[in-house]
């Protein structure tokens, strides 16, 4: 915890300068407003251009300045500044992505995330694929609660859609390098302009090199390291009345190992300092992840049609040491390996209407086709098993959503979505001798599973909207969500490799208000949800019933019934000349209502997995206009979350404990000149763990990854036109 300073106190600093979040942080704004205080920000959560207090969804905004001011490079940085968003990642290929208390842990090829990523409207189906560089970023939208009227592949939890930077005539470039302790170097850079008439393009890169934080005094090995570089280009044809855009990107990740800070067992750890381990594997992180895509845009009589086409591949190797303990204090060796190659297709048809003042529409088909060829592989004490997977989703939908103005300030929206989805599914368990990979010879195989599934539903969604004045927008909603049935990513027999769990739905009820006060001076959004969920997916790590001494398989299962509900607080202001606080309070109370497990234990009113009940950021940046066109500025801002669960049953020793970041920023930006920022990230050196597993081999322990110590350095970036 900070020094000086505990939960309740960090909590309390959100809620004091009002409770909110990062939503209104400088996204996107309405040039043709007048701009007295805060920005108006435009936001396409809905599929119109319009501010983000006129929109009827529970979403945050966040601009590309702000993402790099506050210093967001991955998305667990993003959770730290979202309201009721949080990510649990034991590496950088495999993130547990959790909005309102709902999310998935579930890693096997025949799951599916409960939290969709988006890229340009393009669905991300592996988790594999999910973590890329913020470079040449528009603004991050994150939505909150089901979503399915709107958007081409269903998600029950919420969506996070990352919008890059469309290519425009202009020409512009920004550069930016960055140096800071364990040896960091990042960089980052773009440039667009003009290649003809008609024609725009934009190119962006990044990289990002970090040394490991964590040591690993058995082999010597620096651990929890960096590299990873990115490239995005795209190319715009633009006819007026219409357009194409092609983009083409790809990420490349060369980690080495992940250290795992062992807690609770009947042995002791080998050392008494957190960010030392001794583990007889470091382990490495492999991961290419490319795609391309086509949005070509007509304007039609009917309104604007747009065909969204897009291909992206995944290939990724993880291996990593599943126990983080040495082999000199115990005699449990464990390691995992984790192979994994998808594909995807996905092809969207919108036709949304011409904008008017009564009528607006959207409407949709959506087809979405996934191949992903999985191995997990784990040894324990010599003895090893693996299970390869070979899972073919196809999914089609057709969804739409028509909004109707009764007058100036009442409006109804009404929505829906029908899905059909099926799975082919295959699952080999192999026991391997002392390999971890397959060989060929048949008497490896322990059993070997082929099913075929499928699934549909159809998701309705109906908001009414309410103009009270003209600061006040009002509105409520119900929605239905869906995620398909899905298969265990490691069954130990053949008739739990062909049992698929049920489909899961949501039904959300939620209120929002979002507001304007003192000459938009401050906006002040709020949301109060309650989320029933029917037949929850949960993946769980149990002992293996054919070996004793394993750290525990992962299965599937559904928890009969949950419940999450709760209230988010954004909000930003500028209170005096010179001055922005922004900021955000989540409260969520995510409970399962009814969930006897595999092992008989009765989970019942226990808290949700994966999800802190009490979130809280705030931000406070200073700038002054110097005499000769320079500027100087300063921002501080702190994140807090409260204690967070790993296991449905609550185990106090499976757990996360609360913590508070702090950052700080200087900055001087020379007049139409280059800027220079001094910076630090987790200011006060707090130790925090982003990620746990409890052992069931012993319960009394578990493995943590520790997250980043205090890192700081500087900051060099240029600007040219744009």
């Amino acid at each position: 915890m900070i020094r000086g300073m505990n939960h309740v106190s960090m909590i309390a600093l959100a809620t004091a300068v009002s409770v909110g979040a990062a939503s209104a942080q400088d996204a996107t704004t309405d040039a043709s407003e007048e701009q007295v205080g805060v920005d108006r920000i435009i936001v396409t959560a809905d599929r119109r251009a319009r501010s983000l207090q006129e929109v009827p969804i529970a979403v945050t905004a966040l601009s590309d300045q702000f993402i790099r001011d506050e210093g967001v490079a991955d998305l667990e940085d993003l959770a730290n500044v979202t309201p009721a968003l949080s990510i649990q990642r034991y590496f950088k290929g495999a993130p547990q992505i959790f909005l309102r208390g709902i999310g998935s842990n579930e890693r096997g090829a025949g799951g599916d995330p409960s939290v969709g990523i988006f890229i340009d409207d393009v669905y991300v189906g592996r988790a594999a694929s999910a973590e890329f560089d913020y470079v040449n970023i528009e603004r991050i939208e994150v939505l909150r609660g089901p979503q399915g009227a709107l958007y081409g592949k269903n998600v029950v939890g919420g969506a996070i859609n990352v919008i890059t930077q469309t290519p425009s005539a202009d020409f512009s470039s920004d550069i930016e390098v960055t140096i800071g302790n364990y040896n960091a170097l990042h960089m980052r850079g773009s440039v667009n302009g003009a290649l003809r008439d008609n024609v725009y393009a934009n190119l962006a890169f990044g990289s990002r090199r970090r040394d490991g934080y964590i040591e690993n005094a058995f082999t010597g090995t620096d651990l929890n390291d960096e590299d990873s570089q990115t490239i995005r280009g795209q190319v715009l044809f633009d006819g007026g009345d219409r357009s194409l855009r092609l983009s083409a990107d790809y990420n490349r990740d060369r980690a080495g190992g992940l250290g795992r800070e062992t807690e609770g067992f009947l042995f002791a750890a080998a050392s008494p300092d957190r960010y030392v381990v001794e583990q007889d594997i470091d382990g490495s992180e492999f991961r290419d992840v490319w795609g391309v895509s086509a949005h070509a845009r007509s304007d039609t009589a009917w309104g604007e049609f747009l065909s969204i086409s897009a291909y992206r591949a995944a290939d990724s190797d993880h291996l990593f040491d599943l126990d983080g303990l040495s082999p000199a204090t115990t005699n449990l060796s464990a390691a995992q390996t984790i192979s994994e190659e998808a594909d995807q297709f996905s092809q969207e048809f919108r036709l949304t209407s011409t904008p008017s003042e009564r009528l607006d529409t959207v409407l949709g088909l959506y087809y979405f086709w996934e191949d992903v060829d999985r191995l997990t592989g784990t040894i324990v004490n010599g003895n090893n098993g693996a299970n390869d997977q070979l899972n073919t989703t196809n999914s089609y939908a057709a969804f739409g959503h028509l909004s109707w103005a009764f007058n100036d300030r009442w409006a109804l929206a009404l929505g829906g979505r029908y899905t059909f989805e099926e799975k082919d599914h295959q699952n080999t368990r192999l026991a391997l001798g002392q390999e971890l990979r397959p060989t060929g010879d048949p008497s490896e195989i322990v059993f070997a599973g082929d099913v075929s599934e499928s699934w549909s539903n159809f998701s309705p969604q109906a908001t009414l909207e309410f103009q009270a004045t003209d600061d006040l927008f009002l509105f409520g909603t119900v929605s239905r969500g869906f995620k398909s049935g899905g298969f265990s990513e490691q069954p130990t027999t053949l008739i739990a490799a062909e049992t698929p769990t049920d489909q899961e739905t949501a039904t959300n009820f939620e209120l929002g208000a979002k507001s304007t006060w003192f000459d938009d001076r401050l906006l002040l959004n709020a949301a109060l949800f309650y989320i029933d969920y029917e037949d929850l997916q949960v993946s769980q790590l149990v002992p293996d019933p054919n070996d004793p001494n394993s750290p525990g398989v992962t299965v599937l299962r559904n928890a009969a019934t949950a419940t999450s509900q709760g209230l988010e607080l954004e909000f930003s202001a500028t209170p005096w000349e010179n001055v922005s606080v922004t900021g955000h309070y989540a409260y969520v109370d995510a409970t399962y209502d009814e969930f006897i497990d595999g092992a008989g234990r009765d989970n019942s009113g226990n808290q949700l997995t994966r999800h802190p009940k009490h979130q809280g950021f705030v931000a406070v940046e200073t700038w002054r206009d110097l005499a000769n066109g320079d500027r100087l500025s300063a921002r501080l801002s702190a994140s807090a979350q409260s204690e967070v669960f790993i296991d449905p049953e609550n185990n106090p020793i499976a757990r996360l404990d609360p913590f508070e970041l702090v950052n700080l920023r200087l900055a001087y930006e020379w007049d139409g000149g280059p800027e220079v920022a001094l910076w630090a990230r987790n200011l006060f050196d707090t130790y925090y763990e982003q990620h746990a597993i409890d052992l069931p081999a012993n319960s009394a322990g578990r493995a943590a990854v520790v997250g980043e110590p205090l890192t700081f350095g500087v900051q060099l970036r240029w600007r040219t036109g744009g």
